[in-house]
């Protein structure tokens, strides 16, 4: 069984992060082309890295959401162990 309130949480923080990190992105991409230096094409893989590492935990996050609703189609075996290791319910008492 998956947190869902973990699993909401997860995926609009994602979202808001990903938006501020593409328009970064996409600044700094402007401001190289007007002035290309070398701390703007570092600004720009950053925050392009950045951006993509959001999306990759974005996929894990809908994957483990429409696992919780039980309709997926198609399991995916690392988004499966991912999901699993981000997203499940522990028990306490299994742990001791």
């Amino acid at each position: 069984m998956y947190d869902r309130r973990r699993i909401l949480i997860s995926k609009w923080t994602a979202v808001v992060l990903g938006i501020v990190f593409l328009s970064q992105a996409i600044a700094r991409w402007r401001a190289f082309f007007a002035g290309p230096t070398a701390l703007t094409y570092v600004a720009i893989i950053a925050a392009g890295s950045i951006f993509l590492l959001l999306l990759t935990a974005l996929a894990i996050v809908v994957y483990a959401e429409e696992k919780a609703k039980g309709t997926l189609n198609l399991p995916r075996p690392w988004l499966d162990a991912l999901a699993d290791r981000f997203f499940m319910i522990h028990s306490d008492s299994s742990r001791g």
